[in-house]
């Protein structure tokens, strides 16, 4: 993700890439966001399971706005009726905060929680 970032950016850390590369990662700047909107879930899990609390935080933290844009979507169109949805988000975003402390309580940052 940091590369992908760095290819449309551009970044005085990472190496840089080639100017095709460049071309086609600004030009698909919101297809590579969205994929990685779609795998976060998925690297949050994989980073609990992994015992990886820094990567843990990383997705876990990126991951809560997103889902906090999701509810307000969802509350504002008005097409969850039965609350199925938001129930489903507000379980998710608990799972991430208890996930995100835990996480938290492993690197030894007391003070974040």
């Amino acid at each position: 993700e940091k590369l992908v970032f760095s290819a449309y950016e551009g970044s005085v850390v990472l190496p840089g890439c080639s100017i095709g590369s460049c071309k086609f990662f600004r030009a698909n700047r919101k297809v590579c966001d969205d994929w990685f909107v779609r795998l976060r879930k998925a690297l949050t899990r994989a980073s609990i399971i992994s015992g990886a609390p820094h990567n843990v935080l990383e997705h876990a933290l990126r991951r809560l706005p997103e889902l906090l844009r999701s509810a307000a979507k969802v509350q504002a169109s008005g097409k969850d009726l039965t609350g199925r949805e938001v129930s489903r988000i507000r379980a998710e975003m608990n799972s991430l905060v208890l996930a995100v402390c835990a996480a938290l309580s492993d690197v030894g940052d007391s003070d974040g929680l």
